[in-house]
């Protein structure tokens, strides 16, 4: 993992603190995280599939879908 400083409007930085208060995230970098991982997701299901999708079923699809989700959380895509 590597660390970096941001800086947030007053009313951002309550409102991630209600979230973590709320107890839907454990600290500020996990919501964070949470924001980019599903604006990275949005971004990857709007771009078209690669010519490789064609010859896939869709569990094969699916299952390469998972994996790529599972490498980008560990920091590994």
């Amino acid at each position: 993992m590597t660390t970096l400083n941001i800086s947030l409007p007053e009313d951002m930085k309550t409102w991630i603190n209600q979230r973590i208060v709320s107890g839907d995230y454990s600290n500020a970098s996990e919501y964070i995280q949470s924001l980019i991982s599903r604006d990275y997701l949005q971004q990857r299901l709007a771009e078209p599939p690669p010519d490789e999708f064609a010859n896939m079923s869709e569990a094969e699809v699916m299952q390469m879908v998972r994996e790529e989700i599972q490498a980008y959380r560990t920091g590994k895509a």
